[in-house]
């Protein structure tokens, strides 16, 4: 039952936008580095990836004996804008210009709310409501994680499909509009954790 409960604590967290390897250790769940969290694009010339290289976690907790899902308070995810690397120099520069990283230099969620699901055959479920900001723009969201337990290892894998515009975000042009990538991204995260006690 402590696995479980703890389990839960950490699948909270992981429900988030992401995690990297200066990510502060969750409640009950040390993310190891093969934890990955990225999006992905196309353009008129070709689809294209970011990776996140930094990512901040933090939460607050009722102290307790064993951390539940209803303990968990509080629960913010931050990624600095500056930290998505894409391999190509230019677009990234675009990318942050589009979306003002000099002003606006993080990406931030904040859980509102969360509901756990364990099915019989031991997989899990998580589905997280709260407010995602992107380049100053606050909307609400719902995000949904799926999750497979084995001994003291812990996987969580999910994607979030968004719009840059319903952030205020133009899609970044190339060339003086040669290439144009297109509005809809994909964040997507396969996270990897160990349970702790």
């Amino acid at each position: 039952m402590f696995a479980m409960k703890t389990i839960a604590a950490g699948l909270v967290l992981a429900g988030s936008v992401g995690w990297a390897p200066a990510a502060m250790a969750a409640p009950g769940v040390d993310f190891q580095p093969a934890s990955k969290l990225w999006l992905e694009g196309n353009s008129t010339l070709h689809a294209y990836k970011s990776t996140a290289k930094n990512l901040q976690i933090t939460a607050t907790v009722t102290p307790s004996k064993d951390v539940m899902i209803s303990d968990i308070t509080e629960l913010e995810v931050t990624i600095p804008v500056k930290s998505l690397k894409s391999g190509d120099g230019a677009l990234d520069g675009n990318m942050y210009n589009a979306m003002n990283a000099d002003k606006h230099p993080t990406v931030r969620f904040v859980m509102r709310n969360a509901k756990l699901t364990v099915t019989e055959a031991g997989n899990i479920e998580v589905t997280a409501d709260g407010s995602l900001t992107i380049a100053g723009q606050e909307r609400t969201t719902k995000l949904v994680a799926k999750g497979d337990f084995d001994g003291t290892t812990l996987r969580i894998t999910g994607s979030k499909d968004l719009l840059m515009t319903d952030f205020g975000v133009k899609p970044p042009e190339l060339m003086f509009g040669a290439i144009k990538t297109d509005n809809k991204i994909v964040v997507k995260y396969d996270l990897v954790g160990k349970l702790t006690d």
